[in-house]
């Protein structure tokens, strides 16, 4: 089973899941890139062309309500990924 890591920062358990030849055609689409806390990585509607695979921290999806309040919908963190929307072939999610 291959292993994904990042250095010193754990690795994404779906990742490490997939078998050495499915893990070798998707590294030379993927990036190493650090978020700060607090950073939103999409907005409702907006087209977002990256899936996200956490391997530290959490992120939570977050739905606006018709009355301008918030609601958590969802959260991941290095047990799976973000962007799963368009994976499945839409550009744009109802969530921030």
């Amino acid at each position: 089973m291959a292993r994904f890591k990042m250095a010193g920062a754990g690795e994404n358990k779906l990742l490490a899941r997939l078998t050495a030849p499915e893990l070798d055609r998707l590294l030379p689409q993927m990036e190493a890139v650090e978020l700060a806390a607090g950073q939103i990585l999409q907005e409702a509607g907006q087209k977002q062309p990256y899936a996200y695979f956490p391997i530290s921290g959490i992120v939570v999806l977050i739905q606006l309500t018709e009355d301008g309040k918030t609601a958590k919908i969802a959260m991941t963190g290095n047990d799976g990924l973000v962007g799963i929307i368009q994976l499945l072939g839409s550009e744009t999610s109802a969530a921030r």
